[in-house]
C-alpha cells in the first residue's frame, strides 16, 4: 500500500503492509500507521491491493524501500468536537 504524510508539499509515497486483508482502502482515505516516529496519520495514494510475497519482494526492492515493512494498523477516526 503506497501512502504519503498529510502536509508533505510533495506527497513523497511510501510503500506499507495492510495485514488485515477485510480492511478495504480507497486513494485518499486517512489512515493510522506505525512508523519508526510512532503511531501516525497517512493518506493513501491508491486503492489496497493483495500481492503475493515474492511479489512483494521485487516491488520493495524496485522501489527503494526496505524490510520490515511499516504497517497500517486501520483507518483513522476524525473525532468530532463535542458541543459541551
Amino acid at each position: 500500500m503506497f501512502c504519503y504524510h498529510p502536509g508533505d508539499p510533495e506527497k513523497k509515497r511510501y510503500l506499507f503492509i495492510v495485514k488485515d486483508l477485510d480492511l478495504s482502502i480507497t486513494r485518499g482515505e486517512l489512515l493510522e500507521a506505525i512508523t519508526i516516529r510512532g503511531k501516525c496519520v497517512v493518506v493513501a495514494a491508491a486503492d489496497s491491493f493483495p500481492i503475493y510475497d515474492i511479489l512483494l519482494d521485487n516491488i520493495v526492492f524496485g522501489v527503494g524501500a526496505y524490510f520490515p515493512l511499516k504497517e497500517i494498523i486501520g483507518k483513522h477516526k476524525i473525532q468530532e468536537d463535542l458541543p459541551f
